[in-house]
């Protein structure tokens, strides 16, 4: 899950930023997503039961869901949105420059794994390196200052988590689970 927040209090209420994970279907996100502060930006992965797939993004005084339809979305910290206005909001190009270059990718990786995707699958494009300096994985602080320092991949409904404790090209990943 990736969240950004760009706002002198901190977005909208954490509580209801974590409550958003416990939701069952993207309708109960979205509704939920509704009683969170109208000047709050961020961005939440979802998926549900039912296999529908997202991004809800919070924009001032609404919520736009990206529907990844049966499939699977990538999102790298910033405003997608296809109205101008809302993109316009964002300020990812002078903040994270990659934030594009990696946006793509993202998507454009797990497209190439399309209904391969595991648990391999997701830290193989955790660690890509393709369009360096601009990559997913960045080793490097040269373009935006931001140098990856871990991963993580989630397996809600076996209850595990996986994550890397630094960058995934050098990290093999550790597994925690609620079991």
């Amino acid at each position: 899950m990736s969240l950004y927040i760009d706002n002198p209090g901190g977005g909208g209420g954490p509580l209801l930023k974590r409550m958003l994970l416990e939701c069952d279907s993207v309708s109960a996100m979205c509704e939920l997503a509704g009683a969170i502060s109208d000047d709050s930006t961020g961005a939440f992965g979802f998926s549900d039961a039912a296999g529908n797939v997202g991004v809800l993004e919070q924009l001032p005084g609404r919520q736009i869901w990206l529907d990844g339809g049966r499939d699977a979305i990538g999102h790298a910290n910033m405003i997608v949105s296809p109205e101008p206005a809302d993109r316009a909001l964002d300020c990812y190009e002078t903040r994270c420059p990659s934030a594009g270059a990696r946006h793509h990718r993202v998507n454009a990786a797990l497209a190439e794994r399309r209904g391969a995707f595991d648990v391999s699958a997701g830290f193989a494009i955790l660690s890509d390196q393709s369009d360096h300096p601009k990559s997913i994985c960045r080793e490097t602080t040269e373009v935006d200052g931001i140098l990856t320092n871990s991963a993580i991949v989630a397996e809600p409904l076996a209850g595990r988590l996986h994550a890397t404790y630094g960058p995934p090209t050098k990290a093999a990943p550790q597994t925690v689970s609620l079991d």
